[in-house]
């Protein structure tokens, strides 16, 4: 396999698991990486056997579908995409209430 793959697998695997860490563009950080994922199944470990306990592909299997879940749950509320949402409606809120009392 060339190089680049390598790296540029490892940076969306490094980047990527950090982002959904953190829960900061968790969606598109875990869309990107479940295809990485399954991109790294099938062409490193599919090409051996088709099912993952006889290819040794199970952990790729494992977090390709564990980033899917993440990817259609969305961020907890413990990330930073929750609290930047929540400060953004917020502020929508306050100036709903301005508008409404004239004040704006």
């Amino acid at each position: 396999m060339p190089l680049y793959i390598f790296i540029l697998g490892g940076g969306v695997e490094f980047f990527g698991g950090l982002l959904v860490m953190i829960g900061l563009w968790t969606r598109i950080a875990a869309f990107i990486s479940c295809g990485e994922m399954a991109y790294t199944y099938w062409v490193v470990h599919g090409t051996h056997a088709i099912l993952p306990l006889q290819n040794h592909g199970e952990l790729a299997m494992i977090y390709c579908f564990l980033l899917l879940f993440i990817f259609t749950k969305g961020p907890g509320m413990f990330s930073i995409d929750h609290f930047l949402a929540k400060r953004k409606q917020k502020v929508h809120m306050q100036n709903h209430i301005l508008c409404f009392l004239g004040l704006t």
